[in-house]
Protein backbone atom coordinates (compact mmCIF):
# COMPACT_ATOMS: atom_id res chain seq x y z
CA UNK A 1 0.00 0.00 0.00
CA UNK A 2 2.06 3.04 -1.57
CA UNK A 3 2.82 4.59 -4.11
CA UNK A 4 0.29 2.14 -6.36
CA UNK A 5 -2.49 2.77 -4.46
CA UNK A 6 -1.32 6.71 -4.66
CA UNK A 7 0.48 6.82 -1.41
CA UNK A 8 3.27 9.39 -0.85
CA UNK A 9 5.80 10.31 1.73
CA UNK A 10 4.13 13.38 3.76
CA UNK A 11 6.68 15.81 3.79
CA UNK A 12 7.97 16.62 7.57
CA UNK A 13 11.63 16.95 8.92
CA UNK A 14 10.22 18.01 12.03
CA UNK A 15 8.55 16.14 14.46
CA UNK A 16 6.89 13.41 12.79
CA UNK A 17 10.26 11.98 11.14
CA UNK A 18 10.08 10.47 14.77
CA UNK A 19 6.94 9.00 14.31
CA UNK A 20 6.55 8.23 10.58
CA UNK A 21 6.37 8.04 8.53
CA UNK A 22 3.68 9.75 7.44
CA UNK A 23 2.20 9.26 4.08
CA UNK A 24 -0.61 11.23 2.27
CA UNK A 25 -2.73 11.02 -0.71
CA UNK A 26 -6.11 13.20 -2.07
CA UNK A 27 -9.21 11.80 -2.35
CA UNK A 28 -12.12 14.60 -4.13
CA UNK A 29 -9.40 17.29 -3.50
CA UNK A 30 -8.72 17.15 0.17
CA UNK A 31 -6.00 15.06 1.49
CA UNK A 32 -6.12 11.86 3.70
CA UNK A 33 -2.81 10.80 5.67
CA UNK A 34 -2.03 7.52 6.97
CA UNK A 35 0.68 5.68 8.75
CA UNK A 36 1.61 1.82 9.41
CA UNK A 37 1.72 0.89 12.64
CA UNK A 38 4.91 -0.79 13.96
CA UNK A 39 6.51 -1.91 16.97
CA UNK A 40 7.37 2.00 17.58
CA UNK A 41 3.61 3.36 18.12
CA UNK A 42 2.93 -0.05 20.26
CA UNK A 43 1.85 0.61 24.22
CA UNK A 44 1.96 -1.30 27.09
CA UNK A 45 -1.29 -2.84 25.78
CA UNK A 46 0.37 -3.63 22.58
CA UNK A 47 -1.94 -1.76 20.64
CA UNK A 48 -0.73 2.10 18.23
CA UNK A 49 -0.35 4.13 21.34
CA UNK A 50 -3.26 6.87 21.72
CA UNK A 51 -0.72 9.96 21.67
CA UNK A 52 0.02 8.69 17.61
CA UNK A 53 -3.35 8.51 17.02
CA UNK A 54 -3.72 12.19 18.09
CA UNK A 55 -0.08 13.40 15.94
CA UNK A 56 -1.82 11.98 12.93
CA UNK A 57 -6.13 13.63 13.81
CA UNK A 58 -4.03 17.31 14.61
CA UNK A 59 -2.07 16.86 11.47
CA UNK A 60 -4.60 15.75 9.40
CA UNK A 61 -6.80 18.60 10.02
CA UNK A 62 -4.12 21.09 10.47
CA UNK A 63 -3.25 20.03 6.95
CA UNK A 64 -6.28 20.15 5.46
CA UNK A 65 -7.42 23.55 6.74
CA UNK A 66 -3.79 24.71 5.23
CA UNK A 67 -4.42 23.38 2.28
CA UNK A 68 -7.51 25.62 1.99
CA UNK A 69 -5.55 28.49 2.91
CA UNK A 70 -2.68 29.32 0.62
CA UNK A 71 -0.07 31.38 2.06
CA UNK A 72 -1.08 31.92 5.59
CA UNK A 73 -0.38 29.82 8.25
CA UNK A 74 -2.13 27.70 11.42
CA UNK A 75 -1.63 26.62 14.70
CA UNK A 76 -4.20 24.35 16.91
CA UNK A 77 -5.18 26.15 19.60
CA UNK A 78 -7.96 22.94 20.62
CA UNK A 79 -7.61 19.78 20.13
CA UNK A 80 -10.05 16.70 21.45
CA UNK A 81 -9.92 13.14 20.34
CA UNK A 82 -11.98 10.23 21.42
CA UNK A 83 -10.89 7.04 21.19
CA UNK A 84 -13.41 4.13 19.92
CA UNK A 85 -11.39 1.34 19.09
CA UNK A 86 -8.09 0.07 19.09
CA UNK A 87 -5.40 0.42 16.51
CA UNK A 88 -3.25 -2.96 15.86
CA UNK A 89 0.35 -3.21 15.28
CA UNK A 90 0.67 -4.04 11.50
CA UNK A 91 -2.41 -2.23 10.43
CA UNK A 92 -2.42 0.99 8.07
CA UNK A 93 -4.28 4.00 10.16
CA UNK A 94 -5.93 6.68 7.95
CA UNK A 95 -7.55 10.20 9.01
CA UNK A 96 -9.70 12.19 7.25
CA UNK A 97 -10.54 15.90 8.01
CA UNK A 98 -13.60 18.44 7.06
CA UNK A 99 -13.70 21.58 7.83
CA UNK A 100 -16.33 22.67 9.61
CA UNK A 101 -16.26 26.53 9.93
CA UNK A 102 -13.61 29.39 9.11
CA UNK A 103 -13.81 32.92 10.69
CA UNK A 104 -11.47 35.96 10.37
CA UNK A 105 -9.17 34.62 12.85
CA UNK A 106 -10.49 30.83 13.93
CA UNK A 107 -11.15 27.20 11.93
CA UNK A 108 -13.08 24.50 13.35
CA UNK A 109 -12.45 21.40 11.94
CA UNK A 110 -13.10 17.49 12.56
CA UNK A 111 -11.46 14.09 11.56
CA UNK A 112 -12.27 10.58 11.35
CA UNK A 113 -9.15 7.97 12.23
CA UNK A 114 -9.94 4.43 10.20
CA UNK A 115 -8.49 0.89 9.94
CA UNK A 116 -10.03 -0.28 6.83
CA UNK A 117 -13.59 0.38 7.55
CA UNK A 118 -13.38 0.74 10.98
CA UNK A 119 -13.53 3.70 12.98
CA UNK A 120 -11.21 4.16 15.66
CA UNK A 121 -11.12 7.49 16.97
CA UNK A 122 -12.48 10.66 15.99
CA UNK A 123 -11.29 13.96 16.60
CA UNK A 124 -12.33 17.91 16.43
CA UNK A 125 -10.03 21.41 16.87
CA UNK A 126 -9.85 24.93 16.70
CA UNK A 127 -7.03 26.60 14.71
CA UNK A 128 -5.64 30.03 14.98
CA UNK A 129 -5.52 31.65 11.51
CA UNK A 130 -2.29 33.68 11.44
CA UNK A 131 -1.39 36.30 9.38
CA UNK A 132 1.30 35.79 6.83
CA UNK A 133 4.47 37.39 7.79
CA UNK A 134 4.90 39.26 4.73
CA UNK A 135 1.33 40.77 4.71
CA UNK A 136 1.98 41.92 7.98
CA UNK A 137 4.92 43.28 7.79
CA UNK A 138 3.62 45.37 4.82
CA UNK A 139 1.18 46.42 7.72
CA UNK A 140 -2.38 45.08 6.97
CA UNK A 141 -4.36 44.17 10.29
CA UNK A 142 -3.55 40.94 11.89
Amino acid sequence: MMEQDGWSTHPDGGFLSHVGPILERWENGAPVLGFQASDIHRNSRDVVQGGMLMTLADRAMGYTLRSSLPDTSVATIQLDVHFLDAASIDEFVEARATILRVTTYVAFLESRLTCGERLIATGRGMWKILRPVATTLRGHPS
